[in-house]
């Protein structure tokens, strides 16, 4: 536990990635995770389906870029994009976003508590 609380405090201090959410409308956030168009490739051959049944984690997303990346490319399938961290201060950031997308959620979580959630896989930062 005690790590865990480490880990928090150092992100509440030092979100991370930085980011500007002044900037949001005028820049799309890819990072080096490509898009869910290239994950549907790698993973299912791009015959997957991004519907309403379709749900991802984006666990220790910090300050939201990967999360609010797949949220947007999907924003009128009824995909859903949550993304977990540690630290309240990275989550704050992240809502701050002025893209106002309706399917992501945000919450403050550890990496230890997903088994208990029941996913059937988990997708970290590009990978299962």
């Amino acid at each position: 536990m005690a790590v865990r609380q480490s880990v928090a405090d150092q992100y509440g201090a030092f979100s991370y990635p930085q980011r500007r959410p002044d900037d949001d409308r005028t820049r799309l956030i890819s990072g080096e995770r490509g898009g869910i168009a290239l994950v549907n490739h790698i993973y299912w051959s791009g015959h997957r389906a991004f519907d309403e049944d379709f749900r991802v984690r984006d666990a220790a997303c910090g300050t939201g870029d990967a999360a609010i990346f797949m949220a947007e490319q999907q924003c009128d399938t009824g995909f859903r994009v949550t993304g977990i961290d540690l630290s309240e201060a990275s989550l704050a950031v992240a809502r701050t976003d002025v893209r106002c997308l309706d399917n992501i959620d945000l919450e403050q979580a550890s990496l230890e508590d997903l088994p208990q959630q029941g996913l059937g896989f988990l997708l970290l930062d590009g990978h299962l």
